[in-house]
């Protein structure tokens, strides 16, 4: 590679030509022209070859269903957060400091609080005493720490082991299900409807359904969050949801083989349950 080296232009003409072509300008006027060449021309065309599936490029082969909201967030899985929502950007030092303490102490409440309703006994935990006594059996049994216990909003857990879709789950006993890890597939076209792709491509999509509720010959799905919303922010945020709630939706129908009848959005800091009546249905069935 020493011996390498860029032969300095023949003449001043020469040089002209070269910066010409180094910066993709027209040559000079006086530059021989070759004539047409159709040989020229047909490899031309063949070396403008469109990839016919481009659109489809840009969408992800696997996917978490928790973060499908209508459009991708890249920045980070959703999953284990069931839903948070990262922030905005901030500059001051101890403002993202500070930022990102309060988004790590919620994420970790919202997965602590995900556990304990994955193993809440719904029988004794009718009140806030019943919820106190699991919780302290949770501790003893190791699913729980004291210090996790204290990161818990556990006002909230007991004001949800009241209402009328609790008391649905205490029937049920053994037949609700919680926690159930799926993984399916969708058309991209369930992402993106300007997607094109060859027949047969998929996304594959994962996820975890927080409750299955079975009735008659349906199911109804439960999904906690805990995001610090108001009474006054749910439409929209239910609506932030539905596009989630539809995967979900069609991946228990497929694995139960039963219509989901209704999904319920449990808000546990604004201390709502919100009826989806009609399981959302988005992009082609």
């Amino acid at each position: 590679m020493r011996d390498w080296h860029v032969a300095e232009p023949a003449d001043e003409l020469d040089g002209a030509v070269r910066s010409c072509v180094a910066g993709l300008l027209p040559l000079p006027g006086d530059e021989p022209v070759a004539p047409e060449d159709s040989e020229v021309e047909r490899v031309l065309l063949q070396m403008k070859n469109l990839y016919p599936w481009l659109s489809a490029s840009s969408l992800r082969a696997t996917v978490a269903a928790s973060e499908f909201k209508g459009a991708f967030d890249y920045r980070h899985d959703s999953e284990d957060h069931h839903g948070l929502e990262s922030p905005g950007p901030t500059f001051a030092r101890d403002s993202v400091e500070r930022d990102v303490s309060e988004r790590d102490i919620a994420a970790r409440r919202g997965i602590l609080t995900h556990r304990v309703l994955q193993y809440l006994d719904f029988r004794t935990a009718v009140d806030a005493q019943g919820v106190a006594s699991e919780l302290q059996r949770m501790i003893a049994g190791g699913v729980l720490t004291v210090a996790e216990r204290d990161l818990l909003v556990e006002d909230a857990i007991a004001w949800f082991v009241t209402t009328p879709l609790a008391e649905a789950i205490r029937r049920a006993g053994p037949a609700y299900r919680r926690e159930l890890r799926f993984v399916t597939t969708e058309p991209l076209t369930f992402f993106d409807l300007t997607a094109t792709a060859p027949e047969g491509d998929r996304v594959l999509v994962r996820g975890i359904v927080d409750g299955i509720l079975p009735l008659g010959e349906g199911v109804e799905i439960v999904d906690f969050k805990t995001d610090a919303v108001s009474a006054a922010e749910l439409t929209a945020r239910c609506d932030f949801y539905r596009p989630q709630m539809a995967l979900y939706s069609r991946a228990v129908e497929r694995l139960w083989r039963r219509s989901v009848r209704r999904c319920w959005l449990v808000f546990l800091t604004a201390r709502m349950v919100i009826e989806l009546a009609q399981p959302p249905r988005i992009g082609p069935r």
